[in-house]
């Protein structure tokens, strides 16, 4: 903004003093015309710029970028449908297994990563614990059709935000992005349950 104001105060001089001398010489006012013409045009240039730099970098930090990790290209293709419509957060990234996530990760910026628990070369828990150490500032949300006390226990000690089943993705999933993003948890209806019956047995109390 000071750049703006700097040119103008400069143009308003520039054009004053030759305004002058067009005055004392009789000097055609055509150059003057063109100059004032040029000045006009750079100033709605540079205010045309700022207000564009402005608004992109306002669009930028507007939302929040996801990454999504599934080997599964229809999942992917659902969740980016779901997400499409999205203004507080979307999509911006997806890989095919824990190994590609980490690759992406090391070369942008995410605020959280939603991945698949069983995949080839590297599952979703080896993922979560990876970011967890090494990105402790991204959440992350599992998301896998198997449910059983054995997962809810390794989902638990990975450090993960929350789970959502596939099974009621379509329905669950913004509701539990939006708990993850806002610092909460999400956990799907019945591995809720799940998790109490683990709590009413004395001998599930020490996670593995």
């Amino acid at each position: 903004m000071k750049t703006i104001l700097s040119f103008i105060a400069t143009s308003w001089v520039l054009l004053e003093v030759l305004y002058t001398m067009i005055e004392r010489y009789g000097l055609s006012l055509i150059f003057f015309d063109t100059l004032l013409g040029v000045l006009f045009i750079i100033g709605i240039s540079m205010l045309a710029k700022k207000h564009l730099t402005f608004n992109v970098s306002n669009f930028r930090k507007s939302y929040k970028k996801i990454l999504i990790v599934e080997d599964e290209p229809l999942v992917r293709e659902l969740i980016q449908n779901k997400l499409k419509d999205e203004k507080s957060f979307r999509v911006t990234h997806e890989a095919k297994n824990g190994k590609e996530a980490l690759s992406l990760l090391k070369n942008h910026k995410f605020d959280m990563v939603i991945t698949d628990i069983d995949m080839p070369e590297m599952n979703g828990i080896e993922l979560c614990k990876v970011i967890k150490r090494d990105y402790p500032g991204i959440k992350v949300l599992t998301l896998t059709m198997f449910n059983g006390t054995d997962q809810l226990k390794s989902i638990i000690n990975s450090g993960a935000s929350g789970y959502l089943d596939k099974e009621y993705m379509d329905s669950d999933i913004k509701s539990a992005i939006n708990s993850v993003l806002d610092g909460g948890c999400y956990y799907s209806r019945h591995m809720l349950i799940l998790f109490k019956q683990m709590l009413n047995k004395a001998d599930t109390l020490n996670f593995v």
